[in-house]
């Protein structure tokens, strides 16, 4: 009879371990899971950094070469006149005429050489990164000339973009 009851108590104890050991793989996936997730967002959260990181510095390249800013209230080819303030910059689209693409051939023209510095990301990227250089109110510290850039960079996949803002003075 004593052998009759070890039997019950071991298959309950056995079911016990069985459910307890179920919970623990059900949360090691779900945890696993999401981690893979976390790191899926920062991966692409990285690329749009990287890619604003790089219109930025291409926008720069595009100083370095004295551009013409044909509308003082505007923004044309990624050139944003004086009158155009931040809060403008801000409301831009970042998809049309007045963003310049780094792989767009008008925008960047190096004038000295007539030819074009362009680039592409390839299909690392759900978009191409933007940049938008705006002519800051200059004259009032000396002979140098300030700008704003601001570029816009997507991961891959178009939710993530970072937009990245300097400062640059030119003397």
């Amino acid at each position: 009879m004593h052998n009759h009851h070890s039997r019950g108590f071991v298959l309950i104890t056995s079911l016990i371990f069985l459910i307890t050991l179920t919970i623990i793989v059900v949360y090691a996936v779900r945890t696993a899971t999401m981690r893979e997730h976390i790191a899926g967002n920062f991966r692409t959260k990285s690329q749009a950094f990287e890619a604003a990181e790089f219109a930025l510095r291409r926008a720069q390249g595009v100083l370095s070469e004295y551009p013409t800013f044909t509308s003082a209230v505007a923004c044309q080819k990624g050139l944003c006149g004086s009158q155009v303030t931040s809060a403008q910059v801000d409301a831009l689209a970042w998809d049309d005429t007045d963003t310049c693409r780094i792989n767009d051939t008008v925008c960047n023209r190096i004038l000295g050489a007539n030819k074009t510095l362009t680039a592409t990301l390839g299909d690392s990227v759900a978009e191409q990164p933007r940049w938008v250089i705006r002519e800051l109110a200059n004259g009032t510290k000396g002979p140098c000339t300030y700008y704003e850039i601001s570029s816009r960079g997507v991961g891959s996949n178009d939710k993530s973009a970072v937009v990245l803002r300097s400062i640059v003075k030119a003397c």
